[in-house]
C-alpha cells in the first residue's frame, strides 16, 4: 500500500487530533508545534478509540479509562514497557497529509 493521502493539513488545527479511516484502519492524526504524528486510533488496553480523548502537550488520554500515551512514540506515559500504540511514518506535501500504513513502528 505504501503512503496514502488521508487528510488535508488544513483539517488539523494546532494542538488537535482528528481520526481518519483508511480501509479498515482508523488513524489518529495529531498536530503539535506544526509537527504531524500518526498512530492507530485504538487504546491497547480495551480497544477504545483515542479520538475524543484529551490531547495536551504530546500526550493523548484514552477517554474510556484515562490511560495516557505519547503520540511521538506510542508508548504509555506510566508504563514504557507496556503495549505501545502502533505509529506510522507521515508527512505533509502540497497541503495533504500522507501516511504509510505498511510499516508501523514505535520509538523508545
Amino acid at each position: 500500500m505504501g503512503f496514502v493521502e488521508v487528510a488535508k493539513w488544513s483539517e488539523l488545527s494546532e494542538n488537535t487530533c482528528i481520526a481518519k479511516t483508511v480501509g479498515v484502519i482508523s488513524i489518529l492524526l495529531c498536530r503539535k508545534n506544526d509537527e504531524l504524528y500518526a498512530l492507530e486510533n485504538q487504546c491497547p488496553h480495551a480497544g477504545s478509540k483515542l479520538s475524543g480523548g484529551c490531547f495536551k502537550g504530546y500526550v493523548i488520554e484514552c477517554p474510556a479509562h484515562g490511560h495516557k500515551f505519547d503520540v511521538r512514540s506510542g508508548f504509555s506515559i506510566k508504563n514504557a514497557d507496556g503495549f505501545p500504540i502502533p505509529c506510522f511514518n507521515s508527512y505533509v506535501r502540497d497541503g495533504s497529509v500522507w501516511v504509510d500504513l505498511t510499516k508501523p513502528f514505535n520509538f523508545k
